[in-house]
């Protein structure tokens, strides 16, 4: 993996942490699925400045992509979203320092989808990764 790729991961997983810990704070404020539904209505003016600079390329690569790729924008959007709502419901009745990491092994259900629907290999690194993923979900989750 390359130095770029490696600190964007870093950087996505700072701005999680920190995310995990306001939404903690947010649900402790409001219920669940009304922080859940509110962030409907940030996430438009957040996106518009995008959207209006990348419209041309978006349009475009979403006409490409046809009908399939329609799909899967919107599988994607309702299976994460899914996923949000979950997890704040699962934050509003616990600690966010077990409810985090437990939501946290979506990578090792990713790895084994990959493996069985996307034919990506399976190699000793990625089983030894998993390993220890499992056992530290486990350990701070106790």
């Amino acid at each position: 993996m390359t130095w770029q790729a490696l600190s964007l991961c870093a950087l996505a997983a700072l701005f999680w942490g920190l995310g995990a810990c306001v939404d903690k704070l947010a649900v402790g404020r409001m219920p669940p699925l009304h922080f859940f539904l509110a962030r409907f209505y940030v996430l438009p003016i957040l996106a518009a400045p995008f959207m209006i600079v990348f419209w041309d390329g978006n349009k475009a690569a979403v006409s490409q992509s046809g009908r399939p790729g329609v799909w899967l924008i919107f599988s994607s959007t309702v299976l994460i979203q899914l996923g949000f709502l979950f997890y704040y419901l699962a934050l509003a009745g616990q600690e966010a320092s077990k409810v985090v990491p437990l939501t946290s092994v979506y990578p090792l259900l990713a790895l084994g989808l990959s493996v069985v629907f996307l034919g990506e290999g399976l190699s000793l690194g990625k089983l030894a990764g998993t390993a220890f993923i499992a056992g530290g979900v486990y350990l701070v989750a106790r």
